[in-house]
């Protein structure tokens, strides 16, 4: 999945160049590993570095934290 741009977001005490993805592109089930941004109609998602997140079956979008 390529992102819809790259933008640098702000992490703690520096900037990352961030991929940013639309929430209805994701494919459900595929894994992936932030440092990402999730953008869709309603609102915005930050994931920071080595968080894991995926869409499950019911089209929610799931970050894995610990």
């Amino acid at each position: 999945m390529r992102p819809v741009e790259r933008a640098p977001v702000f992490f703690r005490d520096r900037t990352v160049t961030t991929p940013v993805f639309e929430r209805g592109e994701l494919v459900p089930g595929r894994v992936m590993r932030g440092p990402a941004v999730i953008t869709e109609y309603s609102a915005t998602t930050v994931i920071p570095a080595g968080k894991r997140f995926w869409v499950d079956g019911s089209e929610n979008l799931v970050i894995r934290t610990g």
